[in-house]
């Protein structure tokens, strides 16, 4: 008798998903998937429909190396994302960061669209974030973070300009973000980050 196989061949992977699907298996946002596809972060071609699917082959790639990173990185230094556009601001960050001499990995971007991608990629264990910035801003940003329980773990602190009536105006910010106003103290900012530095520490 010949053997039946059509439930193996049910079983192998399949070569295309779904943006839901992709978001299902990374555990990120449709929206934050979508905008991988949109970037190039992941392959995908486009149905007669208008329908994106995601390469197989890309998704199972993205994971490997997210979860290769996401192992390296657990063992090691704290690592802190800084969101900011103004240029100069950046280096301040950098500097101030430079002189606390930490075991922290600063890493900066400019708005709110590259920030998700490097969240999704690299996981961050802070995230200092502005909220007046192009193309997706820090309320944005924010939102999409805590609408996602993958991230639920990952400390937000907002340094602004805006007061808060200006910032329930735009719906105000998740209760568990911190805000600080601008211009940002590095002093209370270094003890924040030093005592996560030193939690993470005592972790390992």
């Amino acid at each position: 008798m010949k053997k039946d196989n059509s439930a193996a061949f049910d079983q192998q992977e399949p070569e295309f998903y779904s943006t839901r699907e992709a978001a299902v298996k990374l555990g990120l946002s449709l929206g934050t998937v979508q905008k991988m596809v949109e970037t190039g972060a992941l392959s995908a071609s486009k149905t007669s429909g208008g329908h994106r699917r995601v390469l197989a082959s890309s998704l199972s790639s993205y994971m490997r190396v997210r979860q290769s990173k996401v192992k390296m990185q657990a063992n090691q230094h704290l690592s802190v994302l800084v969101v900011e556009d103004d240029k100069d601001m950046q280096k301040l960050y950098a500097l101030n960061f430079d002189e606390w001499g930490l075991n922290v990995q600063l890493h900066c971007e400019a708005n709110g669209l590259n920030a998700l991608l490097h969240i999704a990629k690299h996981r961050p264990d802070i995230v200092i974030t502005d909220l007046h910035m192009p193309n997706l801003d820090g309320f944005e940003m924010i939102n999409s973070l805590r609408n996602d329980a993958s991230f639920s773990g990952m400390d937000i602190l907002v340094v602004t300009g805006m007061n808060k009536g200006e910032i329930s105006e735009r719906g105000g910010l998740p209760k568990d973000v911190m805000v600080f106003a601008k211009p940002v103290s590095f002093a209370t900012l270094q003890g924040y980050v030093t005592a996560k530095e030193a939690a993470k520490a005592r972790a390992q």
